[in-house]
Order: structure tokens, then C-alpha cells, then sequence
């Protein structure tokens, strides 16, 4: 009875492997489980690949962090973080409309210069008063391991930058 049993799980498990399609939902070219988060910023295709993470906590928040290079080189830098009040963050699309959501965006360009470090931050917020800012996130999947998807808008400092065609895909923490 075993061996007939174990010969009818072998043949279902045969009969649906061919049936199983590899979920890619990386970008073009992208290796599967590769992290990464890109955009144009003001035009320019800026890749934030230097040390990607996504982070995750109790309070129902999610955050993506990239760093176009390392702390003692001049960089940019980014940060998309989702607060969605009562409820987990799931997939998809959050803006600065916010509701019980909150979000928060940071652009930050470090340089070194004469021995110190010069940081300009730009930022869009639900917390922020400032009209220029509209930004969107769209979070196309997520689980346990971890999260992907896109964001554009617009963030402002001392001037407003703005970011289109972002696309993220990044392990939680």
C-alpha cells in the first residue's frame, strides 16, 4: 500500500512540476534575488546599489535605503519609508494624500570637500507643508524575505528634484 501511495505522490508531483513557471519579477536583465533601487533623478539614471536593505518593524512600517557608494565617498542617497497606521503594510499604491498613512521620502547627497562633508537633503512627506511635494510608492509584492516595487515625484530643499521611473527590490533586514 506504501509503494502505491508513494508512486501516486510521485506521479502528481511529475504531473505539476511542468505546469510551475518561474516567477521573475525582477527588471529586464535583473538576476532573480538581486537587490536593487534606481531612478532618473532629474534626468539621470542614478543606481542606489551600495548596500540596499529593506527594513521592516512593529509599528507597521516598511523602509528601502540605497546609497549610490560607500560613507568616505561623495554619494547619493535614498530613503522610502511607509507608516500605515493601524494596519501592516501590504502591496500596493501609497501617496502624500495620506489618510492614516504616513510617508516619507529622503534624497541626500553627500560630498567631502576640504577635509569635512557637505550633505544636502531633499525630502517629500505627509508631515510637510511644502506644495511641491507629491510623491507616490507603489508596493508590487511583499513578504517575510522581501519587498519591490516602483515610486516617482517630487521631493524639495534647496531646490526641487525631481524623480521618476523608480524601481526597487530589496531584502528585509
Amino acid at each position: 500500500m506504501r509503494k502505491v501511495l508513494y508512486g501516486l505522490l510521485l506521479c502528481a508531483v511529475a504531473a505539476a512540476l511542468p505546469a510551475c513557471k518561474k516567477d521573475d519579477n525582477n527588471g529586464p536583465g535583473e538576476p532573480e534575488g538581486k537587490s536593487f533601487i534606481r531612478a532618473k533623478v532629474d534626468g539621470k539614471l542614478t543606481d542606489f546599489a551600495f548596500s540596499v536593505k529593506a527594513h521592516r518593524d512593529v509599528r507597521n512600517m516598511v523602509s528601502v535605503v540605497g546609497s549610490t557608494n560607500g560613507p568616505e565617498e561623495n554619494s547619493e542617497n535614498i530613503q522610502l519609508a511607509i507608516l500605515d497606521g493601524p494596519a501592516p503594510v501590504a502591496a500596493g499604491t501609497y501617496n502624500l494624500d495620506g489618510g492614516v498613512t504616513t510617508m516619507v521620502v529622503i534624497y541626500s547627497i553627500y560630498k567631502q570637500a576640504n577635509g569635512g562633508t557637505s550633505q544636502d537633503n531633499y525630502t517629500a512627506s505627509t508631515l510637510s507643508a511644502v506644495t511641491t511635494d507629491a510623491f507616490v510608492i507603489t508596493i508590487s509584492s511583499i513578504n517575510d524575505k522581501e519587498v519591490k516595487g516602483t515610486f516617482g515625484g517630487t521631493v524639495s530643499g534647496t531646490k526641487v528634484i525631481k524623480i521618476t521611473e523608480g524601481e526597487f527590490s530589496a531584502p528585509f533586514e
